[in-house]
């Protein structure tokens, strides 16, 4: 890597900088809406009541295979009606409230917070999280998709709270960080229960953090 690229990557981190805080209240409405509050506790009540009555019919049964139909059938429904539903409201409030905010579009959202020098740690890290998913299932341990994948979208949180100044996304990240690292040693004895702690964790923090972070400001310092 030359100067010239140095010098330019420079310029374009700065840019970024000036272009986050210049826009900070916009992209905090946008980034942590009051519904985002309802989403996450919505989502961290799935993770709860697909893991726990889970671990409880593993235990009954012996197995996951083992449970009988009509129950493995409400646990995935219960799982996928988040999945859907919460991937779909979530971009649906993003688009509207981006839209609401005359000085921020969209486009200019997009921009600032994913077409940046930073998108080439984010795509990695999602490239990471695939391969770490793909990987785990290939060599016959698929829980270690879990706490590998709670690792790296940790990282992402982190690095999206770092490049927007919202707060809020640390308290994600960090838990993400802290019980997947935990987990690595005891996920498979009793996997559901570690998703519960895991993913619902991170559901139950991020709705913490975010109703904590309107309180104050949310941004970082």
């Amino acid at each position: 890597m030359d100067d010239a690229t140095l010098e330019r990557l420079s310029h374009d981190i700065e840019d970024l900088k000036k272009a986050v805080k210049r826009n900070e209240p916009a992209i905090r409405e946008i980034m942590t809406p009051p519904a985002w509050i309802w989403l996450s506790l919505g989502g961290g009540a799935a993770i709860s009541l697909f893991a726990l009555p889970a671990h409880v019919l593993t235990a009954r049964y012996g197995s996951f295979p083992a449970i009988p139909p009509a129950w493995k059938a409400a646990l995935w429904a219960m799982l996928a009606v988040f999945v859907v539903g919460g991937g779909l409201f979530k971009w649906l409030v993003i688009m509207k409230r981006s839209a609401e905010m005359g000085s921020l579009g969209t486009w200019k959202l997009f921009k600032i917070v994913i077409a940046t020098p930073s998108v080439h740690v984010s795509l990695p890290l999602f490239g990471c999280i695939a391969a770490a998913i793909v990987f785990s299932v290939a060599t016959g341990h698929p829980w270690y998709a879990v706490p590998a994948s709670a690792m790296l979208f940790g990282i992402e949180s982190n690095l999206l709270a770092t490049r927007t100044g919202v707060r809020s996304y640390y308290s994600l990240g960090y838990w993400g960080l802290a019980w997947g690292g935990a987990s690595l040693a005891f996920i498979e004895s009793a996997p559901f229960l570690w998703l519960f702690a895991i993913y619902g964790g991170m559901f139950f923090a991020f709705a913490a953090g975010l109703a904590l972070g309107r309180g104050k400001g949310g941004s970082a310092s």
